[in-house]
């Protein structure tokens, strides 16, 4: 019977097996020193030390001194119930606030900063993964230049999956090529004027938008994952687009 009240208790109040015979010890007793509960529930004293200071904390043990002796006594399993709807009642009040916290939390912009050619890779591989329609703001002549195998390949797979993409870029040799294979590599390319020219890159791809210093040594590159700041970036660029270079 002991040992079966003794596993109910761990199971509902998530209590060890020696705070649950403590508290059992203490229910049957009444009350007793540390002693006196050790040797009723049948383990070490030292271990009743610490079951004893948990069940205190945990509001299952009364402690009251008598004369010079310290005596505990076991929370009546009415009072316990009362006390574990008090709880309970306390934490419905918080429980809105916490919400709040948590949906904070959640919504939170996620952001990654990876140096060198490896934040690059990872951008074109999750423009990949996005299977959507994006958007690059991209000095395609620099990124070629870094990491030309891999660029290239980019595109190759891009196209190979009918990806396609607005591209605002520098006019350079490489990049007029790229704007003579538009209609088969499955992109519109518009250029910037020739004083507007820049070495970085910007991607706008499903709910996120990644930079990228190609230039910096090494180079960095920031992803930020949020739904609003992308569609906000999107329209700018939209309006970079319509004032672009069709030519």
């Amino acid at each position: 019977m002991a040992e079966r009240l003794s596993t109910q208790l761990r199971e509902s109040l998530g209590l060890t097996l020696h705070e649950a015979q403590v508290y059992l010890a203490a229910l049957e007793l009444g009350s007793g020193s540390i002693t006196q509960l050790a040797k009723k529930a049948r383990i070490p004293r030292t271990s009743a030390y610490s079951s004893v200071e948990h069940l205190l904390e945990q509001g299952f043990l009364l402690a009251f001194q008598k004369g010079k002796q310290s005596l505990y006594a076991a929370t009546t399993p009415d009072r316990l119930i009362s006390r574990l709807h008090e709880q309970e009642n306390r934490l419905q009040q918080v429980l809105p606030l916490l919400s709040r916290l948590a949906e904070r939390r959640r919504i939170e912009p996620k952001i990654r900063v990876i140096p060198g050619e490896e934040g690059i890779r990872t951008v074109l591989r999750e423009i990949l993964e996005e299977k959507r329609p994006f958007r690059a703001m991209v000095a395609v002549h620099d990124l070629r230049t870094l990491m030309a195998d891999y660029y290239e390949g980019f595109i190759r797979k891009r196209a190979e999956r009918r990806l396609r993409v607005h591209l605002l870029t520098n006019r350079t040799p490489y990049s007029l090529r790229l704007k003579a294979n538009d209609g088969e590599q499955f992109r519109t390319t518009r250029f910037f004027g020739d004083t507007d020219a820049f070495h970085t890159a910007t991607y706008i791809f499903g709910d996120k938008v990644a930079w990228i210093s190609i230039q910096d040594d090494p180079p960095v590159t920031v992803i930020m994952e949020d739904d609003g700041i992308a569609k906000t970036h999107a329209l700018t660029f939209d309006l970079l687009w319509e004032r672009a270079d069709r030519s």
